[in-house]
């Protein structure tokens, strides 16, 4: 089953950061702007592969894998509970593609653990 409404990885990193790091410090340990960091953290730019190395170095107990799926959660789930997202995407793509898809063929996330 699907996480409902999953936080931005900004939010958490934000609670990760607290009072004990400024976005300027973080920032400039990071070898990055304040903007850019500032925008992760304001959830309003996504974590990049590059982005998530340098978090899980900056933050031991987090590793790569674990900021991307928290961004793939959060963008797969706006995309799916925004009406309009979803048919920019079904827009693209052509009838036939739309009709050899049945609902019942979409697996679910207990079937993708098998390719974990």
């Amino acid at each position: 089953m699907g996480m409902y409404n999953p936080p931005h990885p900004g939010e958490m990193l934000k609670e990760f950061m607290s009072d004990s790091i400024t976005v300027t410090q973080l920032a400039a340990d990071l070898c990055i702007t304040r903007t850019a960091l500032s925008k992760i953290v304001n959830c309003k730019a996504s974590i990049s592969p590059v982005m998530a190395e340098k978090l899980a170095i900056a933050f031991p107990f987090t590793t790569p894998k674990m900021w991307l799926i928290w961004q793939n959660d959060y963008d797969l789930w706006q995309i799916e509970h925004d009406p309009k997202k979803f048919a920019a995407i079904t827009k693209n793509v052509t009838p036939d593609v739309l009709n050899r898809a049945k609902p019942d063929d979409k697996p679910t996330d207990d079937d993708l653990d098998d390719y974990i």
